[in-house]
């Protein structure tokens, strides 16, 4: 990191000037680099998330969207992503129906091609937002995040089959004593 080269970076959509990363871009086993953004297609829109990637060490970028209700009521941002195992990427994202943020279940989808595409995103029974993942040594999933209404908190809760299911009976309580509205961004 001493020194550093910049590049311009041409052909993106529009809106991805608008925000950055929201978490790390991951540098595949594939050697794509994949990194998970959000956006509105218009001022006052719904949020969508999407990722951008790069095949060829960030000259050139694709975008493909992870998750997008524009013509409905629920937001989708705030997504974080890890390369799963047996080379599937798994997106986790902070999701809502408007107004009202009510229903703030994470969603999830699986892109089974490096994040050229994804699945459709599929609610979890973890509520609460933002997620963070970590893939631990055993494989098992850890995902925490902030537990937005009383008792006000951090949380946490584990997949041990790559995200299909998550043990939401045995979630993890980290903190339960943050201040209303002041839970921050648990990584």
């Amino acid at each position: 990191g001493k020194t550093w080269k910049t590049q311009r970076i041409e052909g993106l959509p529009k809106i991805a000037r608008i925000v950055d990363f929201f978490r790390k871009p991951l540098c595949l086993k594939n050697g794509t680099i994949l990194g998970s953004w959000f956006a509105q297609w218009k001022p006052n829109g719904r949020a969508f998330s999407y990722s951008l990637r790069s095949e060829d060490n960030g000259k050139t970028w694709q975008f493909s969207p992870i998750a997008d209700d524009s013509i409905g009521t629920r937001d989708f941002d705030e997504t974080d992503i890890i390369e799963l195992p047996d080379g599937r990427v798994l997106a986790m994202m902070r999701s809502y129906n408007q107004p009202g943020r009510t229903n703030a279940y994470l969603h999830q989808s699986f892109s089974n091609d490096s994040g050229s595409s994804w699945s459709k995103p599929e609610p979890t029974p973890i509520w609460g937002y933002p997620p963070h993942m970590i893939l631990l040594k055993n494989g098992a999933i850890l995902c925490t995040y902030a537990h937005r209404r009383f008792p006000y908190g951090v949380r946490a809760c584990m997949s041990y089959d790559s995200g299909n299911d998550w043990d939401i009976d045995n979630e993890i309580i980290v903190r339960d004593d943050a201040l209303t509205g002041r839970v921050g961004y648990p990584v």
